[in-house]
């Protein structure tokens, strides 16, 4: 994992600490190990964003197409599956991470923060 956060440049560090705090907020029913997993999978594509908001908007719409899928622990081999309780919750956080990442681009940092506070709380400014 260190090995990979580096190569990304600190992304999959970022990435994971995002969803950590996403499942918490929205009470998620997924292992933290799975989204670690998954995380891993996706930077692993190549995935570079200098922007964390890209970053997760890019990385829940990659999460929907692991749905019923599954991860393998390096050491142990065991087999971890990623199951579908999820799958409402992201697809959810993808549709309002768009919208906030669109809200962005048109400088309406407001509109935008409202949208992330739905996926990460109040711990997100409404304005930058």
């Amino acid at each position: 994992m260190t090995q990979i956060n580096q190569e990304s440049n600190g992304n999959l560090v970022t990435l994971i600490k995002m969803l950590k705090l996403w499942k918490k907020q929205c009470n998620v029913p997924i292992k933290t190990i799975a989204l670690q997993m998954m995380a891993e999978r996706f930077i692993n594509q190549g995935i570079q964003h200098s922007w964390a908001d890209w970053l997760i908007c890019d990385f829940f719409a990659y999460m929907i197409t692991q749905k019923n899928k599954s991860g393998v622990f390096p050491v142990t081999r065991e087999v971890l599956e990623f199951g579908d309780t999820w799958i409402s919750y992201t697809q959810t956080a993808a549709t309002i991470s768009k919208r906030a990442c669109d809200y962005e681009q048109q400088n309406y940092n407001s509109l935008a923060g409202e949208k992330w506070q739905k996926i990460f709380g109040r711990m997100i400014p409404k304005e930058t």
